[in-house]
Parts: structure tokens; C-alpha cells; sequence
């Protein structure tokens, strides 16, 4: 070779990063990974915000014995559990990067709202009302999510990855259609019923009744949740391993 010739690599032509803004910030997984990060932190500090409007409102249950908000109190804590469980499972299976900004504001309207439910353990007057508002945001967050699962779709090109997001899309449509709307429904049922005879409900204590089939209802729904993630625990994990073992390819 002559002196002072170039370098093999610099005489081959430069190729295009097809996405440099992508490049600059780092690998795919990581990104994904900084987005989940975010969802479970926001999702951990609002449920806290909701746990702390619960604990202050079920102070009088206990230290001045208004034992009738007893069945509201675990309805309050399992509604907690409920919404924390699915978040964050929610995080592990479809939120990927880009950060879905819409997704994030309906989290923090439906704990505003969550929160004045919580509020209300001692008041089953308003108690009914505000589950019935709360209810029908967390079923809209239903409807918008169907896009998570639509995008998911085009950017998993691996057949576990695709198997596991027809699972649980088909679980989040029984949500969408059959439960969330049953529970909404029964809790309109409830509010009409105590609005409608509030001498039987709220002066006669029938109320407590209606609480604690609440709390049941609660519990079990919690429950289903429960079982059906644990169900697919294997598949969350042989879903990401392709996808996880390309990117480490890639570095």
C-alpha cells in the first residue's frame, strides 16, 4: 500500500441511519423501556395520591365506630388494587416507546376522580354517584386503549409476541362490552335506588346491603384479574425474549 493512502473504511460510502433521531437517543429496548418506567412511576404516585384520600376518609369508621362505611372501605382498597394491578401489568405488555401522552392524562383525570369517590366512605349519598362517574371514565379509558393494541400489532413481527397481543386483546374486549359495562350498570342501579327511596336506603341503613354486594363484586372482579394475568405470565416473558435477543443483535 503507498504511503499516506486512506484507510479501507474510509473509502466505503456512508450509509444512511434511516432514523437518526432514533440513533441519537438510544436502542429501541431502551426507549421502551424508559416509557415503562415512567408509566409505572405515574401509576405508583397517583394510586398513592388515591390510597391517601382513602386513609384520611376512613378515620370516622374506626375512631368514632361508623362501622356502615365498613363495606365502602374495602370496595375503596379493592378499587385501588384493581386499578394498580391492571396499570401495571398494562405497562409490561403493550407500553412501548413512543410515550403515549393521551394514555397519561386519562390516568390522572381518573384518580382526580377516583379520589372524590374515596372520599366519600362515610356519605353513601354521594358515594353512589361519583362511583357511577368513575366507573364510566375508566370504561372510556377502555375504548381509547384499543389503539395501544392496534399499534402493538405493527410493530410485533414475532408470532409469541402477536399470539400474546390477540390474548389480550380479546381479554380487554370482554372488559370493554361485558364487564365494564355491568359493573357501570350496577352501580346506576344502586345510585337510582337510593335516590329514588332514600328513607329505606339511607334512613332505614339498607344501604350497607347494597355496600357490601359492591365490595363482593369488587373482590371477585379483582380476583379474575388476578388468575387470568397470572395465566399469561409465561407468554409475557417467551414474547419478549425474541424481541429482546434482536435488540441485544443490533447494539
Amino acid at each position: 500500500m503507498a504511503t499516506g493512502s486512506a484507510p479501507i473504511e474510509a473509502n466505503q460510502p456512508d450509509r444512511a441511519d434511516p432514523d437518526p433521531l432514533l440513533h441519537s437517543l438510544g436502542p429501541r429496548h431502551e426507549l421502551d423501556g424508559f416509557v415503562m418506567n415512567i408509566e409505572l412511576t405515574l401509576i405508583s404516585i397517583i394510586q398513592g395520591v388515591a390510597l391517601s384520600f382513602l386513609a384520611d376518609a376512613a378515620k370516622p369508621i374506626f375512631t368514632e365506630g361508623r362501622w356502615s362505611g365498613l363495606p365502602y372501605l374495602v370496595s375503596g382498597v379493592t378499587l385501588i388494587l384493581v386499578v394498580w394491578f391492571r396499570s401495571v401489568l398494562h405497562s409490561f405488555t403493550i407500553i412501548r416507546w413512543p410515550l403515549e401522552l393521551g394514555h397519561n392524562v386519562l390516568y390522572v383525570v381518573s384518580t382526580l376522580f377516583e379520589a372524590l369517590l374515596l372520599s366519600q366512605l362515610t356519605n353513601p349519598r354521594a358515594w353512589y354517584p361519583l362511583g357511577v362517574l368513575t366507573g364510566l371514565i375508566y370504561w372510556f379509558m377502555y375504548w381509547y386503549e384499543l389503539r395501544l393494541y392496534r399499534v402493538r400489532r405493527e410493530d410485533s413481527p414475532h408470532p409469541r409476541a402477536a399470539a400474546l397481543l390477540e390474548v389480550l386483546e380479546r381479554e380487554h374486549r370482554l372488559n370493554l362490552f361485558v364487564l365494564a359495562p355491568a359493573i357501570v350498570g350496577g352501580w346506576a342501579v344502586t345510585a337510582l335506588m337510593v335516590r329514588t327511596w332514600p328513607v329505606a336506603f339511607l334512613d332505614g341503613g339498607l344501604h350497607v346491603l347494597l355496600g357490601w354486594v359492591q365490595a363482593a363484586v369488587m373482590i371477585g372482579y379483582l380476583a379474575y384479574a388476578g388468575r387470568f394475568y397470572r395465566g399469561i405470565a409465561g407468554e409475557v416473558l417467551a414474547a419478549r425474549a425474541p424481541e429482546r435477543n434482536e435488540n441485544e443483535r443490533a447494539i
